[in-house]
This record gives C-alpha cells, sequence and structure tokens, in this order.
C-alpha cells in the first residue's frame, strides 16, 4: 500500500512522559509507522489490492491543516477525497483507530460504485435507527467510544448515508482487526445489535473480491 507521512514531533520526551494527553501522542515516527504497518497488515488482503490496483494513496499527518484545505468549519480525524485519491488521518492514536476504518468505509463504498446512495441501503439503515432508538429508550447503553458514535453519528437525524455505511464498515472492520485496541472495538455484549447490519458489510468485502474493476453508478442501478 502506498503511505505517505508528513509528521513532525511537537513536543519533547517529557512532554510525552508526563502530559496527561500522552495516550494522544506518537513517540516517535517510527512508533506511527509500525502501527499503521500493523493495522495494515490486519486489514482484509482484499481492500489492500483493490486500494493498490486503483492508484489510491493513504496519508497519516500532522503538518496540514485538513479543515482549511477542504473548507470545512468543523473539526474532522481524517477524509477521504475521491478525487484525487488520497485518504488523509490525522496523526493520533484515537483518531488513528477510530478514523482509519471508516476512510476505508468511504474507498469501498466507492469502489463499489457508492453502494451506499441505493435506496435498499437506505431503507436497511433507517430501519436499524429506529431500532436502536427503542433500545436507547429501554436504556440499553454502549461501552467505549461507541456510545458517542451510535448516540451522535448513527441515530443522527441528519447523517449521510454514505457516513453511516462508513460507520458500519468501520465497526465491522475494526472487530477483527487485532492491531486496534479493544476500546475501540464492540464487547460480545453489544455486536448482536449490529449483526443484521454486518451481514451486508459481508458482502460488500465479498465483491471486492470478485469484482475487477469498480462497479460503474451506470452498472449500480442497472438491474433490468
Amino acid at each position: 500500500m502506498k503511505i505517505r507521512y508528513s509528521y513532525i514531533n511537537t513536543y519533547s520526551i517529557s512532554d510525552y512522559i508526563f502530559s496527561n494527553k500522552n495516550s494522544e501522542m506518537f513517540l516517535n515516527l517510527e512508533e506511527l509507522k509500525t502501527t499503521i504497518t500493523s493495522i495494515i497488515d490486519n486489514l482484509p488482503s482484499i481492500i489492500v489490492k483493490r486500494f493498490d490496483e486503483t492508484g489510491w494513496t493513504l496519508h497519516i499527518t500532522n503538518t496540514k491543516e485538513l479543515e482549511k484545505i477542504y473548507n470545512l468549519d468543523y473539526k474532522i480525524e481524517g477524509i477521504t477525497d475521491f478525487e484525487q485519491k488520497i485518504i488523509y488521518i490525522y496523526a493520533r492514536k484515537d483518531y488513528i483507530y477510530s478514523a482509519i476504518m471508516h476512510e476505508f468505509g468511504h474507498f469501498i463504498d466507492w469502489y463499489l460504485g457508492y453502494i451506499s446512495f441505493d435506496i435498499r441501503w437506505d431503507n436497511i439503515f433507517n430501519t436499524y435507527k429506529e431500532t436502536m432508538t427503542k433500545d436507547y429508550m429501554k436504556k440499553i447503553k454502549f461501552s467505549s467510544i461507541f456510545s458517542d458514535l451510535i448516540e451522535n453519528n448513527l441515530l443522527n437525524s441528519d447523517i449521510a448515508t454514505s457516513e453511516a455505511f462508513s460507520d458500519i464498515m468501520s465497526i465491522y472492520l475494526a472487530q477483527s482487526n487485532t492491531a486496534i485496541p479493544n476500546e475501540y472495538k464492540l464487547t460480545k455484549n453489544d455486536i448482536s445489535y449490529f449483526d443484521d447490519l454486518f451481514i451486508y458489510m459481508e458482502r460488500c468485502l465479498l465483491c471486492l473480491e470478485y469484482q475487477n474493476s469498480p462497479i460503474s453508478n451506470l452498472t449500480l442501478y442497472n438491474y433490468g
């Protein structure tokens, strides 16, 4: 996989040792590279293969201001540039562990002809949201980062279907990636709530395996 780094240490060793935010920091560029390599090595190999075949690049940075580059008025952890075929991720541990799978979700969506735009995905996801809302009213709570992800993202009435697709794909991919710490994964008690959605994520990876080139939108919507 083509990976670029634009990374500068902005703190001293003593900062790393004594800062309450050292869990967000990488000790140096080598630790960052080791982490990224381990995550990529534990992805399904077909994702890496298709990523390489179609000329994409993963760019890890702490020197670029992505919000300014892309004229965003809100904070982001990373972004997928479909025109340039680049995935950008900010070089913070929590961002890398949580965001990198989400951005690969956008790549998979792109490769499959923006499958998230299919009305059937919209219907499937809206049905899921109704179920989860009812579960929340019964005081079912998720552990770790997923409480925020579910409540603020997946149950947000304004969430785009493409973002919902990438969120679900990120949860699905993180589960089997041994390089990602457990706090960025679902617990055994939580995972059953996503079983119905994970079926579609599995099918997407199968389509990556057997589709030799990106599916066009014309092909995607030409069912008859």
